[in-house]
């Protein structure tokens, strides 16, 4: 029918065919803001009439570094975890976190390079069940954020770590 549209997406655009892309239009889709991801998974567990914590929201925003069907999948994991209101707890099931206190403690001891306290604090971590590529990753995030405040010179990089003000301070001087 002449109302049908054929939407063809793609993330290895220079696979299709000069002759497929001259007849169609192209969207290039950008990686969605922090705050606006945060935002738009609460509007949406509030439609499904279940309350999530912040601190849960952030995580799933955090994790899926601004692509929205990564957001939204991991949202309806956790969404099936309660039908009222789904703490961080419940949701360390879906979404395992290092938390920020052991990467910034963690970050310290390799700064003032104490290694055999970086290792002890890392077989720590794995005693306690702590999901050590989640930590890795959450580690590369904070290293990037400090790299960006050092190129920067502002804080903007660092707020994005949503760290407590003393925490704040602390990686400021670090």
């Amino acid at each position: 029918p002449s109302h049908t549209l054929f939407i063809l997406a793609t993330t290895e655009l220079h696979k299709v065919p000069a002759t497929i892309i001259s007849r169609c239009e192209q969207f290039q889709f950008k990686r969605v803001g922090f705050t606006h991801m945060v935002d738009r998974l609460a509007s949406l567990a509030s439609t499904e009439g279940v309350s999530i914590d912040r601190s849960v929201l952030e995580a799933i925003a955090r994790r899926s570094d601004g692509a929205v069907r990564d957001a939204e999948s991991l949202l309806g994991q956790v969404l099936a975890l309660s039908d009222t209101h789904i703490t961080q707890e419940m949701a360390e099931i879906i979404l395992p976190s290092a938390r920020t206190a052991e990467v910034l403690a963690f970050f310290e001891e390799i700064v003032h390079l104490r290694v055999a306290d970086a290792i002890v604090h890392l077989t720590r971590l794995v005693d306690e069940g702590v999901h050590m590529g989640e930590f890795l990753q959450e580690v590369i995030a904070f290293l990037r954020s400090i790299l960006l405040y050092r190129v920067q010179s502002s804080l903007l990089p660092l707020q994005q770590l949503n760290l407590h003000a003393d925490q704040l301070t602390q990686v400021a001087a670090l």
